[in-house]
């Protein structure tokens, strides 16, 4: 657009000047003499166009290299942002502290408290992806279940159980549609909490657990 423009103003200059040199019987040499100065200002204004159309391409190529640059960099900080958050949830939970047997000591139902009785609790597997759980009372064998699947919470916002980095829901519906949760207490001690209805109305009993090998 600038080109044709600078082409436009030389026209109209070179139309102008050869007038005035035939109207006033100048000679041909002038006019040329004019002519060339006019050519070679059209020159150097069309190179310095060029020149800052190249000075604006070469300045936007480096900006974008530059957000680009940033971007990638943003992207590698959230990475390792949630790479460093996972590595902190697997280590909150050992699995070690949980595998094995456990006995029962303490029952409490409705706020009656009990004895242990004749119930094992084993937990078996390799992760906390894995994990498989045995229920065996002896007493009420009805209520006995075997290799159920664990899944770890992060947050026992919801529990019954008190509120800490992590609890297990048992993935099974036992007698009396009761459902399974359970935690680790400060003590090392295992606390099961069984939800299920009497009557129609909720109902909540919690054995306490301790590990025997």
């Amino acid at each position: 657009m600038k080109k044709v423009f600078v082409f436009i103003i030389s026209a109209c200059l070179l139309a102008t000047l050869t007038a005035c040199v035939g109207g006033e019987g100048g000679n041909s040499s002038d006019a040329e003499s004019v002519l060339s100065e006019i050519s070679s200002e059209s020159s150097q204004v069309q190179e310095s166009s060029q020149s800052t159309e190249e000075s604006l391409e070469a300045s936007e190529s480096e900006s974008s290299a530059v957000a680009d640059e940033s971007e990638a960099e943003s992207s590698e900080s959230d990475d390792n942002e949630s790479s460093e958050s996972s590595d902190a949830e697997a280590e909150a939970f050992d699995i070690a502290l949980l595998i094995g047997t456990w006995k029962r000591v303490a029952t409490e139902v409705e706020g009656e408290t009990g004895d242990g009785g004749r119930c094992t609790l084993t937990i078996s597997g390799t992760s906390k992806d894995d994990l498989k759980i045995s229920y065996n009372d002896k007493d009420f064998p009805n209520t006995k279940f075997s290799n159920k699947s664990v899944n770890i919470v992060d947050s026992a916002t919801d529990s019954e159980l008190a509120e800490g980095e992590w609890y297990a829901v048992v993935d099974y519906v036992g007698a009396y549609d009761t459902t399974y949760e359970f935690e680790l207490s400060e003590d090392g001690k295992l606390a099961l909490c069984n939800s299920f209805e009497i009557d129609g109305a909720p109902a909540v009993s919690f054995e306490i657990f301790e590990k025997t090998e």
